[in-house]
């Protein structure tokens, strides 16, 4: 028998009089693979953020493993669109910030994060900061 692993009820998001997700129900079992497929400006974003804790849903619960999300979700990651390097980070700093909640994992991300080729990084060393180049293409880290 599958466990529960993410459970979204009645979940609703308005940005002021924009209703933009609207009475969400879903269930995600343990092995099971799921995709959000639909038009641009859907809400499938939306519905991720709310997943990794970044925003507030309007109504409704979302829980991970029986737990109710209530502010950052330590337990989910996201993968943006565009670029979000926080420019006040190290790039070291950016690639582990994920771990920052658990310092045994956080020692074993900077380990590992020391063993990398920083060259395809288009940076030198970890200890650089990500800079802006205004071109929209990625920048090297100084």
């Amino acid at each position: 028998m599958a466990n529960t692993l993410l459970t979204i009820q009645n979940v609703n998001k308005y940005y002021g009089d924009a209703h933009v997700l609207r009475d969400i129900d879903l269930d995600i079992q343990s092995g099971e693979f799921v995709a959000l497929v639909g038009q641009s400006g859907g809400g499938k974003s939306t519905l991720l953020r709310l997943i990794a804790g970044l925003e507030e849903t309007s109504t409704g619960e979302i829980a991970q493993d029986g737990h109710t999300i209530d502010g950052l979700n330590v337990n989910s990651r996201v993968m943006f669109q565009d670029d979000r390097l926080l420019p006040w980070m190290s790039v070291q700093d950016n690639l582990t910030f994920g771990h920052t909640s658990d310092k045994a994992r956080l020692a074993e991300a900077r380990s590992y994060s020391m063993k990398l080729n920083w060259t395809t990084l288009l940076t030198p060393t970890p200890t650089h900061y990500p800079v802006a180049n205004g071109s929209g293409w990625p920048s090297p880290a100084r």
